[in-house]
């Protein structure tokens, strides 16, 4: 039997799916934007953090031994200053955080433009106490690696260290649940992953 899911079932995500048990129909690309109330409690406790490392550096005399609240504040304002940057392209930037469609999944956060089905090989779902990722083996790392930004870049190298994923994307404060989200790309992935690969034979 058919069944229509309505996007406002999926937490205000205004596009409809029509799903049976075996296939799904693609009706439209689905944007997933981030809990922007959760995002910006986020935004405000970083802007705390990176004014309170920074006073805490700008107090620091060279003449002395360095501290460890010092040494921990040089360590993380680089961090948190990046981390601040990314936020607030999710909070005040016109793009979603990414989007599923027919093609494949864009993450706008990283430069790394769209991820073709075709190219990939298996999507887990990642778990950790800091964060939620749905990593991606690719046929090809190095095409999709190549373009990621320096911020991106850096993330995405600890990923592959300890995730042991090619490339990586961030779920987390979703408007969606992750569990969701994994759903939705592996129906996606599984109905159009051979689709190019027909049309180009």
């Amino acid at each position: 039997p058919w069944w229509q899911i309505s996007g406002a079932d999926w937490g205000g995500c205004a596009e409809d799916v029509i799903y049976t048990k075996t296939r799904i129909e693609i009706m439209q690309p689905i944007h997933i934007t981030v809990k922007y109330w959760q995002a910006s409690l986020f935004f405000i406790f970083l802007c705390l953090m990176t004014v309170f490392f920074a006073i805490v550096i700008v107090g620091y005399d060279s003449n002395v031994k360095i501290s460890k609240p010092e040494f921990v504040g040089f360590i993380m304002l680089p961090y948190l200053i990046l981390t601040l940057i990314r936020t607030s392209k999710d909070i005040f930037g016109s793009l979603p955080r990414f989007s599923i469609s027919a093609d494949g999944i864009v993450d706008n956060r990283n430069g790394m433009g769209l991820i073709k089905w075709v190219d990939i090989q298996d999507i887990t779902y990642v778990h950790t106490r800091y964060q939620d990722l749905l990593g991606f083996k690719l046929v090809n790392p190095q095409e999709y690696t190549q373009k990621l930004n320096l911020i991106a870049h850096v993330i995405n190298i600890y990923n592959q260290t300890f995730h042991h994923n090619d490339v990586t994307v961030n779920i987390m404060s979703c408007n969606l649940p992750c569990e969701e989200i994994e759903r939705i790309a592996k129906d996606y992935w599984k109905q159009n992953r051979f689709s190019n690969t027909f049309l180009n034979v």
